[in-house]
């Protein structure tokens, strides 16, 4: 019988959450090229330069601190995605180990929270990929008048191009087996490299070259300057350090040992700060030809070409750019929002949910906006202090699905976890909410908030170590395996 999946589904576990067997560990080096590559040539990522140049960096001063917010991630990741190597487990199961069998149900909903909005973001952009692809199909969709109120905040065309993405999307997400989602990630890579190539290539050929907004026109003093660069690197690092905490749902489906992490190493900063750059190429060039109107999202300014100039050249490159940001934001959206997320669900109720059931509940919802990178960063801080200081990267597997065990802590609370947490947000909470509601945007609260992951991190850490060398948890030292 199979070690991995024979002890059947309880209060803790089933079959999602045990240790994947070796029969589905199957992605080599290029599998986790495809995924990072996939991930760093994005939507979100090519606009990613914006928000700093827009603030007072220039061109290089913001791809440098995003390289530097990268190289922060890639070392989070391959922290944090040791476990899944060691033990071909995932996040959900990292949690357990910290936090205790309740105590994880406190982050993973935090993080579940984020993930239902991050979906919802990657799907509206998924939609609006495909309503660029419907303009280019068919004209009398490219004609199609908007029927909806202004409050609804969407129109007509984007509707109808959001509910053609979750008709496409859900098949994929219920029948793909997640040792198998590798396949799909080698085309799609592949066409959005060439996408974003052939959009920079058209924008400097039209324009004659790239524009002036690569030097911002605003002024700062060089302590302005240094503030922005590391607000810039610690936003960089929230976003994606975020996805290295979680990278061990996926190195745990790795084929030889150090393969995830070579490609992470290697992919996640050369492809983000690439395609920053591009963006920014990009947009400086298409403002000089478009009299000076800003356009920093390419599905927003490929559509404009489309509505501009529907010529039978435009239309089959519209369709082919459409079909690439399609392709991504599938591949995007499954395998860093609701596949992991899903994940998570799964944990809290694993008796009733599998980690299919949880993603199509996680996919029904939707929202545009959050602000959860102050809770990330305590969050990563912990778990790494966790599995590579405290426990030395040794656990008992068995008892992370048993109420006997040493991770069920006090009531299946890790109360020095918990507590760490807590203290570790404390700073970051006055900022976040008067980021919230708009106030005072340049008190000292809202910058701590803007460069928390700096901050949080860190104070995590040292909060939790301080909490283990007060009250040493029970049960250090011992490695036992699913047998």
């Amino acid at each position: 019988k199979d070690v991995y999946t024979y002890y059947g589904t309880t209060r803790w576990d089933n079959h999602d959450l045990y240790p994947i067997p070796k029969k589905e560990r199957t992605f080599g080096v290029m599998a986790f090229f495809a995924y990072w590559i996939t991930t760093g040539v994005s939507v979100g990522t090519f606009t990613l330069g914006s928000t700093y140049i827009a603030l007072g960096l220039n061109a290089g001063e913001t791809l440098g601190a995003i390289l530097g917010g990268c190289i922060l991630s890639d070392i989070v990741g391959c922290l944090c995605g040791k476990p899944g190597q060691d033990y071909s487990i995932g996040y959900t199961l990292m949690n357990r180990a910290t936090f205790g069998l309740w105590g994880t149900c406190l982050p993973i909903t935090v993080v579940g929270l984020g993930g239902i909005v991050y979906s919802g973001i990657q799907s509206y952009y998924g939609g609006e990929a495909f309503t660029l692809v419907l303009g280019a199909i068919f004209p009398s969709f490219h004609r199609m008048k908007n029927t909806l109120p202004a409050n609804a905040a969407i129109t007509t065309q984007n509707l109808i191009g959001f509910i053609c993405f979750i008709a496409v999307y859900i098949p994929i997400l219920w029948f793909v087996p997640l040792h198998q989602i590798r396949k799909g990630l080698y085309p799609s890579f592949i066409m959005i490299c060439a996408c974003f190539i052939g959009l920079l290539a058209w924008a400097l050929h039209a324009n004659g070259g790239t524009g002036s907004l690569i030097s911002s026109p605003i002024v700062l003093t060089k302590t302005q300057k240094a503030f922005r660069i590391v607000q810039c690197l610690s936003t960089v690092s929230g976003s994606w350090g975020g996805a290295g905490e979680r990278y061990s749902d996926w190195s745990r489906f790795e084929r030889r040992k150090n393969t995830a992490f070579l490609a992470m190493a290697v992919a996640l900063p050369i492809t983000i700060t690439i395609t920053g750059l591009i963006g920014v190429l990009v947009t400086t060039a298409t403002t000089e030809m478009n009299g000076g109107v800003i356009q920093w999202n390419p599905l927003l300014l490929l559509i404009s070409i489309q509505q501009e100039t529907y010529t039978p050249l435009s239309r089959c490159a519209t369709f082919f750019a459409g079909i690439a940001i399609l392709s991504s934001q599938i591949f995007v959206n499954l395998t860093q929002n609701t596949i992991p997320y899903g994940m998570d669900l799964a944990g809290m109720f694993p008796r009733y949910l599998s980690r299919k059931r949880a993603c199509m509940i996680l996919r029904t919802w939707g929202q545009k906006s959050v602000r959860s990178g102050f809770y990330i960063a305590t969050s990563t801080g912990i778990l790494i202090a966790d599995y590579w200081i405290v426990r030395k990267r040794l656990w008992n597997v068995p008892d992370l699905y048993v109420e006997d065990g040493i991770y069920w802590y006090t009531g299946g609370w890790n109360l020095r976890a918990v507590v760490s947490l807590f203290v570790g947000m404390i700073p970051g909470l006055p900022g976040f909410f008067m980021t919230v509601i708009g106030s005072n945007p340049d008190s000292a609260a809202v910058k701590i908030f803007q460069v928390y992951y700096c901050v949080g991190f860190p104070l995590g850490v040292l909060t939790y170590l301080a909490a283990y060398h007060l009250f040493p948890p029970a049960g250090l030292g011992v490695k036992v395996l699913m047998e």
